[in-house]
């Protein structure tokens, strides 16, 4: 069956109008107009039907804020890029500031306010929650555990940024041209699908590290066998503390071999390989401990011996502290 995508258009002038819009795009929020300058609304876009992104053009005509309560249940991440004008967005303690060259994130579970200027006219998706997720998952191979959280700052000055939202305005731009092709649903669901894919790896979040680990990870079919036998092993004996010499006599090839082997098809070392998954182990212990049992004890149950470099080395892998991965899984249960 073929999709197409819903064109969406709105133009009001009374915040009410403009807020029940927003609502129904983004999800409840609150919406002041400063002053008693005339509301000037406009939203043009269209909503994609497989993963259910929405593109679109978006003014309000006067100086407002909007207010995001976590507790309001946003659908998803707001993404915008301002075309003309400036805003702002108040969060964590934090004022940033959004222009051509500087969009904003608005995630769903922080509060946060975002005030946008009079002559403001921006660039906005909203990627639901449960699509980041589900392409999270597709390419790391397993559940995500904590809510998936960008910083909300994403600065075209980075090449990759930049980048990608070039696709992304392109995309909407010609889309009267590209959607011929983009009626399959197939289609549809690849394009909406490399969307969140290229945000997740060029926007820094807290699942960064996971996320470019499990791209790089060749499949399991076209890796050689002492390979597979040498990471089965280390996966048996990972609580314990392994040395080159013995993973290279339980998998019968030389330490010459077995380096030039993971570095091919892992691009890491074997150790390096063993490290990244002891530490998915040890996160995965944190998610179910809920502060009953000691993260030094855990962390050794794997193999770490020293707590502080290991407490380091988890906030580069995690881009957060080990103590912030047990409040957060507390959080969501």
């Amino acid at each position: 069956m073929l999709k197409e995508t819903n064109k969406l258009e709105s133009h009001c002038s009374t915040a009410k109008d403009a807020k029940l819009w927003m609502d129904s795009i983004c999800g409840p929020h609150d919406l002041d107009v400063y002053g008693h300058s005339d509301l000037n609304f406009h939203h043009k876009g269209n909503r994609f039907p497989e993963l259910g992104i929405v593109t679109g053009f978006l003014s309000y005509g006067c100086d407002v804020a909007i207010n995001i309560n976590p507790e309001n249940n946003l659908k998803g991440y707001s993404i915008s890029l301002p075309v003309a004008g400036h805003q702002t967005l108040r969060h964590d303690g934090l004022e940033l500031y959004s222009d051509e060259n500087q969009g904003l994130i608005v995630s769903p579970a922080s509060q946060q306010e975002l005030n946008i200027s009079s002559n403001c006219q921006k660039f906005q998706l909203l990627i639901p929650s449960k699509s980041v997720a589900y392409v999270a998952e597709k390419i790391i191979g397993k559940t995500i555990q904590q809510p998936i959280q960008f910083d909300a700052k994403m600065e075209l000055i980075r090449p990759e940024m930049k980048a990608w939202w070039c696709i992304v305005q392109q995309t909407a731009k010609h889309w009267q041209t590209m959607q011929a092709l983009y009626t399959q649903p197939q289609m549809m669901k690849d394009l909406e699908f490399s969307l969140i894919k290229g945000l997740l790896l060029s926007q820094p979040n807290n699942i960064s590290k996971q996320f470019r680990d499990s791209l790089s990870a060749p499949s399991n079919d076209s890796i050689p066998a002492y390979l597979v036998h040498a990471c089965e092993w280390m996966k048996k004996n990972a609580s314990e503390r392994i040395y080159i010499e013995e993973i290279a006599k339980h998998t019968g090839v030389s330490k010459f071999i077995l380096f030039a082997g993971f570095r091919d098809y892992f691009n890491d070392t074997p150790l390096g390989w063993l490290k990244k998954y002891r530490m998915n182990k040890v996160r995965l212990a944190l998610f179910d401990s809920n502060n009953r049992e000691k993260i030094s004890n855990i962390a050794m149950e794997w193999g770490f011996t020293h707590f502080g470099r290991f407490s380091q080395q988890y906030q580069e892998y995690f881009n957060e502290l080990p103590s912030e991965t047990i409040n957060n899984a507390r959080k969501n249960k």
